[in-house]
């Protein structure tokens, strides 16, 4: 599991991030994502009114398809709100 953090107003248009995930970013040091090496992911971005990592109501959510950790280009569309 990892976690990024940004403020909405530096998510500027085109509406496009570029990020990297890897080891030194895992909140939780027992789950490093060399781990998932030659398995499938899934990555999810959500915007929350409360700024807190947890899913809650409200939040909007989007997911990419399944990828193996290492690819280079991820999609994630932004395209739920979680009841």
């Amino acid at each position: 599991m990892q976690v990024l953090r940004y403020e909405i107003k530096d998510l500027t248009p085109p509406r496009r991030h570029k990020f990297t995930l890897g080891d030194t970013k895992s909140p939780i040091p027992v789950f490093k994502l060399s781990q998932f090496m030659g398995k499938n992911v899934q990555v999810t971005a959500r915007i929350s009114k409360s700024g807190d990592a947890k899913a809650q109501s409200g939040d909007l959510e989007g997911k990419s398809s399944t990828v193996q950790p290492g690819v280079k280009y991820v999609r994630v569309t932004i395209n739920k709100v979680l009841p």
